[in-house]
């Protein structure tokens, strides 16, 4: 005797009639971890590790492996035990899953703090602390650091925690029910990934396909591979349709735009007033650092600050230093092509939180320090200790390394921008003396910032002296170019100070920079920076090029450094044809001032709404498509099995009626028929007598087209008692709901 290949019925006398529906007054058993339910919860889990995938644009790839594996068999293991303990209590069942499943959250991210994160949690007691940290505000910080976010201990926990819950939750879903509401949780954790992935390697259709094509699956209780591969097909296109017309916008929503970075760390000293205290100490070693043969051949100053408030006692900066991670984004100033080196900074007499910094950080391999993007300048929240790697990109030390600048134009400030304010310290006498030395100056505005620059080191008679009075207030400012005993004496940092006061009067849009001349390496690339080479020095913004330094600190005799006034009278490259910066689709920073003629701004892309709603839309379309094609091609199959494959679609049929029919014997489904529509009596015994003769007897009595004419009276009769509604979703679910 052969098997029933399709549900075939029981004979009668070998079962008694299931119970319908329990008595009145008593609860439905919960349904058991059976095979079909660990099924279901297998196909969940698979749906979160796919939404997991997508976190990679948010932590270093290679640092998700361990949380999300140990979130997802923690978070889904909680369930199940707590359904185990509360076997016979159901009334805790709901307690017990919250409390195992918040307490496996917390395992998972103890396990990411002491074995994953970066630096590792030194004690038990402080990965507890770590992990609250990033639960409580982590997701907050991740949107106040670049991108890839570092693998920190209060950061990388709060993705091992939302694996657990999100797969807590696909399990307590699964032990009831399947389909697409297994991939709710799932979707959760993939669009909170997106969300803080705004900006991150890679693009969203590749991270977002995964997650689709296993939700698809989730549809098919029994997949077929021909199914599986038209859901797979239609489904990608559909993601390929929407997403890569998504891609096409120009720039996406950013929620890094709408969060206030949160400030680690308060400047405890302005860093200007440092200098005159750092040359009266001029032999002692301020720091060691180890550079690459990049950075030999092209020597670079070291750093400290850059600050472009002044308020007419104390410069400060403007933008604020965010968390960063590894990898810093570029500037869309500067060279197009810089060079890259590789230097290592240690602090030896330096203390404070400013880190020594040769050019624009692209790669730190420390986390938890802070960056001001537009001011280059590197603040360790905890004070300096240790070693300090970075991957910088060479801008150049002066205008000679910038071919092009003679026509480029200097940047035109933003409304409010603090490079070209005068605020605090807006005195004719320095105008004066400004429009006197670019008086033979040529047009462009690098002819008038090196007319200013030799004016400061030939006809000024300003002079260094370390032992001037220190301070960078206006007034202490105009005592340089005054008529008392100690005028033109003074030290880098006040002038710098004048000299983009000066500048500004100019409207050249300037700031000034603080940190330590570049030392020579020697042949193994140590280079030892003393105090004694503490400096200051003004910055000129100029579009396409970005800030460029100026040298204008004079030596004891009157003149600036002859290096560097060599330098900067080495004729510039022939002038470029001037660019339209409204063509070269580079957008400066937030605060940095912009080229004339940019204020102008078009209408709101609305290209990623648009290109939202046709994803939507095509999936929308292309779902029912599938479902109706899969519905089908299972109706064909089934006709080719004759009496059996008819039976099948009738317990289809009353599923769709709320009367799941697997297992039930035919004798039942005739009594269940007959309550329902009573006219479908003779077509319902007609196909269970040749279902029962092909169970038992190996072959119908009749023609297999006889069987499916009953089915067709039986689905006749049965239309009335569905809406039409039901009716077309009946066509285009590709589920059997027999399994239902």
């Amino acid at each position: 005797m052969s098997a029933p290949v399709l549900d075939a019925p029981r004979p009668t006398v070998l079962a008694p009639a299931p119970r319908l529906s329990p008595p009145r007054g008593e609860a439905p058993p919960e349904p058991a971890w059976d095979r079909a339910a660990l099924r279901r919860l297998g196909a969940g889990l698979l749906t979160v590790l796919a939404a997991a995938w997508a976190w990679w644009r948010v932590y270093p790839p290679l640092s998700l492996t361990v949380p999300a594996l140990t979130g997802i068999l923690f978070g889904a293991g909680a369930v199940v035990l707590a359904d185990q303990v509360t076997r016979s209590l159901l009334n805790v069942r709901a307690p017990a899953r919250a409390v195992i499943g918040a307490v496996a959250a917390l395992l998972a991210g103890l396990i990411t703090a002491m074995t994953v994160a970066i630096p590792r949690a030194t004690s038990p007691a402080q990965a507890v602390t770590d992990v609250v940290q990033a639960v409580t505000g982590g997701l907050a910080r991740i949107l106040t650091t670049t991108l890839p976010a570092p693998p920190a201990p209060d950061l990388l926990p709060q993705f091992a925690v939302l694996c657990a819950l999100a797969s807590a939750v696909t399990a307590a879903i699964a032990r009831f029910r399947g389909g697409l509401a297994l991939a709710g949780p799932a979707a959760c954790l993939l669009l909170t990934g997106l969300v803080c992935g705004v900006g991150g390697a890679g693009s969203p259709l590749w991270i977002t396909l995964p997650f689709v094509l296993t939700a698809g699956l989730l549809v098919l209780p029994r997949p077929k591979l021909l199914p599986v591969l038209v859901t797979g097909i239609v489904l990608a296109l559909g993601c390929v349709g929407g997403l890569a017309a998504g891609g096409a916008a120009r720039k996406p929503l950013d929620p890094r735009h709408l969060t206030p970075p949160p400030l680690r760390a308060e400047q405890p000293t302005a860093p200007m007033d440092e200098v005159a205290g750092w040359l009266r100490h001029s032999g002692d070693t301020a720091f060691r650092a180890t550079v690459d043969s990049a950075w030999k051949q092209s020597p670079q100053p070291w750093r400290i600050a850059t600050l472009d408030r002044y308020d007419g006692i104390r410069w400060t900066s403007s933008t604020p230093a965010v968390p960063v991670g590894y990898e810093l984004p570029k500037s869309g100033d500067g060279p197009t092509n810089p060079k890259q080196a590789k230097v290592s900074v240690t602090p030896a007499g330096l203390d404070g939180v400013y880190v020594p910094v040769p050019g624009r950080i692209t790669y730190l391999a420390r986390p938890g320090l802070t960056y001001d993007l537009r001011g280059q300048t590197l603040v360790d929240p905890d004070g300096l200790d240790g070693t300090y790697q970075e991957t910088v990109d060479l801008t150049g030390a002066s205008a000679a390394d910038r071919p092009g600048l003679a026509s480029a134009a200097a940047g035109r400030a933003a409304p409010g921008d603090a490079s070209m304010s005068l605020q605090g310290c807006a005195d004719d006498k320095l105008a004066s003396l400004a429009e006197t030395a670019v008086t033979n100056a040529g047009p462009t505005p690098l002819d008038k910032a090196q007319a200013l620059q030799r004016w400061f080191g030939n006809g000024s008679g300003l002079r260094l002296d370390t032992d001037a009075t220190p301070g960078d207030s206006c007034a202490r400012v105009l005592e340089l170019f005054g008529n008392g005993k100690a005028s033109g004496h003074g030290t880098p940092d006040q002038f710098a100070t004048a000299y983009v006061l000066m500048a500004r009067g100019l409207g050249l849009p300037s700031r000034v920079a603080v940190g330590f001349e570049a030392g020579r390496p020697d042949a193994s690339g140590a280079v030892t920076v003393r105090f004694g080479t503490a400096t200051a020095w003004p910055e000129i913004w100029f579009a396409g090029a970005g800030w460029v330094p100026f040298t204008v600190t004079p030596d004891r005799s009157g003149k600036t450094n002859p290096q560097n006034e060599e330098s900067t009278q080495k004729p510039v490259q022939q002038p470029q044809p001037p660019k339209d910066d409204s063509k070269a689709g580079q957008q400066p920073q937030e605060g940095t001032p912009k080229p004339v003629g940019s204020e102008t701004s078009g209408p709101a892309d609305r290209t990623p709404l648009v290109a939202g709603l046709a994803g939507v839309l095509t999936l929308l379309i292309l779902l029912p498509v599938v479902g109706a094609v899969i519905t089908w091609m299972r109706r064909r199959r089934r006709r080719s099995a004759g009496p059996l494959g008819a039976w099948a679609e009738l317990l289809d049929r009353l599923a769709d009626l709320g009367h799941p029919s697997a297992g039930r014997t035919s004798s039942e489904i005739r009594g269940l028929l007959a309550s329902i529509v009573p006219r479908t009596e003779p077509d319902v015994e007609a196909l269970a007598h040749e279902v029962d003769a092909e169970v038992y007897g190996g072959r119908g009595t009749t023609a297999p087209g006889e069987a499916w004419g009953h089915l067709r009276q039986i689905e006749k009769a049965l239309k009335g008692e569905s809406s039409l509604v039901r009716r077309v979703l009946r066509r285009v679910d590709p589920r059997p709901r027999r399994w239902a």
